[in-house]
């Protein structure tokens, strides 16, 4: 129950999260966000790696293995998406 509980709060804090400005010369708002949700569909749509079997729980940190394995493939997502934006022509707004 507390790593559901857990999953659900990491949710809600990046529902909250500013969403990073794309840029691209000459595209406008709607090809900006056309371009975000191609590259939204591609990183859901990627297989996902075999992140191996999980590494003995730490006493010092505050995760299970399970909940390293999500961050990790979070983290992996964000970089799908950064890749699949940059690829497309678009750099972050500083």
């Amino acid at each position: 129950m507390k790593i559901r509980s857990l999953c659900l709060l990491s949710l809600a804090a990046c529902a909250a999260a500013p969403e990073p400005n794309w840029e691209k010369a000459g595209a406008g708002q709607s090809a900006v966000d056309e371009a975000m949700q191609q590259c939204r569909t591609e990183v859901r749509m990627a297989p996902q790696q075999h992140l191996g079997t999980p590494r003995p729980h730490s006493s010092g940190s505050p995760y299970t293995p399970g909940m390293e394995r999500l961050e990790t493939r979070d983290t992996e997502d964000v970089q799908r998406f950064q890749t699949c934006m940059t690829g497309k022509g678009f750099t972050l707004k500083p």
